[in-house]
């Protein structure tokens, strides 16, 4: 990704010391010491942070504007995260394009889950050729026989889990409306209901679908490898320790986990 250009690292500058201005609290550097307790949470995302986010979907096209809050709310908090800031540029979630319905985006997670990823597309593209559906629908999938669904790559057990997918949101027990509106914790319960979506799935539709700001992926590979080449620390975090040294990072965590991602060489 090109590095930052001079314009960015000032927007994020002044970003910054409006930040800095406005916060009640001093904010200092996440600590390195994983052995002090878990701090209990509050809410992920706080009342400003809801503004802003509110604010930037009505900018569409001008949506960076969070990133450069999320910019400059990590380098405040701590210093370390400048050169990783001024490296990747400000970042947006929308930088994943999200797919049209939130039953799109399940059914393809679903498709690539443990593929390489040119395998995952040429299977993806086969399964959409076999429900003669692109945007993919539940209707489309129902329809479609398990032999087809097979035929285009997928085994028994994932094509098993499509018909699962397409079954609850034929019957109404899930809908975009009822998930965009849901919090992060009544959607994971929703969609982990379903065959084959864990909690992997549920916080990458969260961030990248959803855009939600302060998700904290702990079960991903990148995102701990960039948490322990941040820290410095000899061994991957496990979530307790990823949940404490991210406090401060609240409520852009989802930003945070990008960067770190990127750091991590996952993103080149």
């Amino acid at each position: 990704m090109a590095r930052a250009s001079k314009s960015t690292i000032a927007a994020v500058s002044r970003a910054s010391k409006a930040v800095a201005a406005a916060s009640q609290n001093t904010i200092a550097n996440a600590s390195t010491d994983v052995r002090t307790p878990i701090v209990k949470k509050s809410r992920s995302r706080s009342p400003t942070a809801e503004t802003v986010h509110r604010q930037s979907k009505k900018l569409g096209s001008s949506y960076d504007v969070e990133g450069e809050y999320a910019a400059a709310h990590l380098i405040a908090s701590d210093e370390r995260w400048e050169p990783i800031i001024k490296e990747h540029g400000t970042i947006t979630l929308s930088s994943i394009k999200p797919e049209s319905s939130a039953f799109a985006y399940l059914l393809k997670a679903i498709v690539f889950q443990q593929l390489a990823s040119k395998a995952a597309t040429t299977i993806h593209n086969r399964v959409l050729a076999a429900i003669e559906s692109d945007p993919p629908t539940p209707a489309a999938v129902l329809a479609t026989p398990l032999d087809a669904l097979r035929s285009a790559g997928l085994s028994e057990r994932k094509a098993s889990y499509l018909l699962d997918l397409a079954t609850h949101f034929a019957d109404g027990r899930l809908n975009d409306d009822l998930l965009q509106s849901a919090s992060d914790e009544e959607l994971v319960r929703a969609l982990t209901a379903v065959k084959g979506v864990g909690p992997a799935t549920c916080e990458s539709f969260l961030i990248f679908q959803l855009e939600r700001p302060d998700v904290l992926p702990v079960g991903n590979l990148g995102v701990r490898k960039g948490y322990a080449k941040f820290y410095g620390l000899e061994k991957m975090p496990t979530a307790a320790e990823m949940e404490e040294l991210s406090e401060e990072w609240r409520p852009y965590r989802s930003y945070a986990s990008y960067y770190l991602w990127k750091a991590a060489g996952c993103g080149s």
